[in-house]
C-alpha cells in the first residue's frame, strides 16, 4: 500500500484560531500545539486534537505527551494489531 502525503495546511472547518498548527490527516483530524499550556489533573495539556465529523460537529481534546502516549499504546495495540 503507498502511503498518501497530504498538503499540511490548517483546515478550514477548525474552530480553535489559536491554536499552532501541526499536521492532519485527509483533512478529518488534526493536532495542534496550545499557545499556553493549561494544568489539568496535575499535568500540564500541551497540545489539542480535533476530529470532524460534519459540518458543526467537530469533537475536539487537549492531550499531554502521557495521553498522547496512551493513546498511541491503544491504538497500537487494539487496533493496529489486531
Amino acid at each position: 500500500m503507498t502511503e498518501v502525503e497530504w498538503e499540511q495546511v490548517k483546515p478550514g472547518w477548525c474552530i480553535h484560531k489559536d491554536c499552532i498548527f501541526l499536521i492532519h490527516t485527509q483533512m478529518k483530524i488534526c493536532s495542534g500545539r496550545l499557545p499556553k499550556p493549561v494544568e489539568h489533573d496535575g499535568d500540564y495539556n500541551t497540545h489539542r486534537v480535533c476530529i470532524c465529523f460534519g459540518i458543526n460537529d467537530i469533537f475536539d481534546f487537549q492531550v499531554n505527551r502521557t495521553d498522547a502516549f496512551n493513546l498511541k499504546r491503544v491504538l497500537m495495540k487494539g487496533v493496529l494489531n489486531d
